[in-house]
């Protein structure tokens, strides 16, 4: 867990974003940003943006993006980017980027940013 007395600071800025904080004890642990509903274009655009300032592999976004293209079933489809290195060195957190399906037809997808410093070893934020 990062030093209580250390503070790391993320821009994430989000239209409609929705942040969920998950404390651990007296510490906080997990911090996710959910965007809100986008159109296939608008979500690749955005995960593409966040993927490249945490300095992620967009790989798994743009197999995704190719699914979406050719007319694969959306639900269940969630491409994920973590990261195994943590941000700002030992004490930062580790990342991840996460796209999910909705049930709006016009604006299906949402982002989800995930921050957590995980207790031991450099790990990656797992999808649920």
């Amino acid at each position: 867990m990062a030093d209580p007395g250390k503070r790391v600071i993320v821009y994430l800025p989000l239209a409609s974003a929705n942040p969920v904080v998950r404390p651990k004890g007296k510490l906080v642990d997990t911090v996710e940003v959910y965007s809100g509903p986008q159109t296939v274009d608008d979500a690749y655009r955005r995960a593409l943006e966040y993927t490249e300032q945490f300095g992620l592999s967009k790989a798994a976004l743009d197999d995704w993006r190719k699914r979406r293209k050719a007319g694969a079933d959306p639900v269940g489809d969630r491409p994920f980017a973590g990261r195994n290195k943590r941000l700002g060195g030992k004490d930062g957190p580790s990342v991840g980027v996460e796209l999910n399906y909705s049930s709006n037809d016009d604006r299906p997808w949402t982002m989800l940013v995930r921050l957590s410093w995980p207790e031991a070893g450099d790990s990656v934020p797992r999808a649920r």
